[in-house]
């Protein structure tokens, strides 16, 4: 995505009645990854909006990051440690991190290197995460968990979208990993056969 076409899906936002006051995402689209006609996987389209408040982490090479969380948090809370794990950087939250690919064109070879985090240079950034299953075992079709992103600010990480967050964002990205069976799947199966009675 251009910085102009990812202005204009910040501004439909606006529009529809969502603003933000600070670095956030939007997810784009969402689904399974399907190969063979199984779901073996999961691939989203995401809009990171810095909003010209991050910087490049020193050691990390970049200001955001993105992963999926367990949606609650027991671990320390001094200092910033419930922002560190948030972001990843700390265990206890974060159950996968993605390695996010900047799409940088139409086609769909047109994606950047992967990197766990990625320098936006504070602007609205364009990305694609994809998990497999087979890749980490803590994720299972049917689980509920949410999609954090974490901007760096200089000196801490600012989560959004955690269920169980450090900071009062405004929104929870609770999603549903695909592959489940569904309720529908399953009333279209075919009942099983009555045993025969001998009379």
């Amino acid at each position: 995505m251009t910085h102009l076409k990812a202005l204009l899906v910040a501004a439909t936002l606006l529009a529809s009645g969502v603003a933000f006051a600070d670095a956030h995402h939007q997810i784009i689209s969402k689904g399974p990854i399907v190969v063979g006609g199984k779901v073996v996987g999961f691939r989203a389209r995401v809009l990171l909006d810095p909003q010209n408040v991050t910087s490049n982490h020193a050691t990390l090479k970049g200001d955001v990051r993105i992963g999926l969380g367990k949606m609650t948090y027991n671990g320390s809370k001094v200092g910033n440690d419930h922002r560190d794990a948030n972001a990843g950087v700390r265990a206890g939250y974060i159950l996968h991190q993605f390695k996010m690919r900047k799409i940088t064109g139409p086609k769909a070879t047109d994606r950047g290197t992967p990197t766990a985090t990625l320098a936006t240079g504070g602007k609205a950034t364009e990305v694609e995460i994809e998990v497999l299953y087979k890749d980490n075992p803590k994720l299972k079709p049917g689980m509920k968990v949410d999609l954090v992103a974490a901007f760096w600010k200089g000196s801490y990480w600012h989560p959004w979208g955690a269920a169980d967050s450090a900071t009062n964002s405004t929104q929870d990205f609770v999603i549903t990993l695909p592959g489940a069976p569904t309720q529908a799947a399953q009333a279209k199966a075919p009942p099983k056969a009555k045993a025969a009675t001998v009379q």
